[in-house]
């Protein structure tokens, strides 16, 4: 590109460092069963669906408010991720499905966010 004769670079290109190249790929492989029940034990409520690629959790609130304001604190946190949530309110009480991909079943990002989520 040039500008009144002179030459000025391009925007720079920047290198993606090898240890955050193997994160992006152990969050992408599937989570083995064995795996999967350790990460659960340690996320108290959360458990696994039968015969699905998910994880729930039922939480009861004293006031349906707190429930609807939970409901929309777990959209925004999984706003922008590839875990399907899905979200059953019932006066105070909330469901939150999150749904693993059929291609992958549930990974490392679906229990980091069941972990966000509490």
């Amino acid at each position: 590109m040039k500008t009144q004769g002179k030459n000025v670079a391009g925007p720079a290109v920047e290198r993606l460092k090898p240890e955050r190249v193997q994160e992006e790929l152990t969050f992408r492989r599937p989570v083995r069963s064995r795996e999967v029940r350790e990460r659960l034990s340690g996320l108290p409520g959360w458990k696994a669906v039968s015969r699905s690629r998910s994880i729930r959790k039922v939480r009861k609130f004293a006031d349906p408010q707190d429930a609807a304001a939970y409901a929309a604190f777990a959209v925004q946190v999984a706003a922008g991720r590839s875990p399907a949530l899905q979200i059953a309110v019932s006066g105070g009480q909330v469901a939150v499905t999150l749904h693993g991909r059929p291609d992958r079943g549930i990974t490392g990002a679906l229990l980091d966010l069941a972990t966000e989520l509490g």
